[in-house]
């Protein structure tokens, strides 16, 4: 559990040193690509960071000319979250990821 949440911790702060500018696009996709790798049998461990990491840094990656690369890792995450053999609570953060935001807060809906 303590090596879970220190991976965790670490994945966190690989993204936000992405956010600050102290890393590179290139570096941030050779972490999601090794996140991703183990097609045939990946890792729950490796998926929520995964989840992780897009959760801090997929807005910023998500640009133009990352269009062929965000793509792919959507496709990725969309196959692995249908992936039955996974804990559901690993596909549902996986699902999260490639649902598109809402365009508007849900505490202002009409009563």
């Amino acid at each position: 559990m303590q090596a879970r949440q220190r991976a965790l911790g670490n994945i966190q702060f690989i993204g936000h040193l992405y956010r600050k500018k102290m890393l590179t696009e290139k570096i941030m996709h050779e972490c999601i690509k090794k996140l991703l790798a183990d097609v045939a049998a990946p890792k729950q461990e490796d998926l929520e960071c995964l989840a992780k990491l897009m959760s801090t840094v997929g807005r910023q990656l998500d640009n133009p000319n990352a269009k062929n690369h965000m793509d792919a890792y959507f496709q990725r995450v969309s196959m692995l979250s249908k992936n039955m053999s996974l804990e559901s609570r690993i596909r549902f953060m996986l699902q999260v990821n490639i649902w598109p935001s809402p365009p508007h807060s849900f505490t202002h809906l009409p009563t």
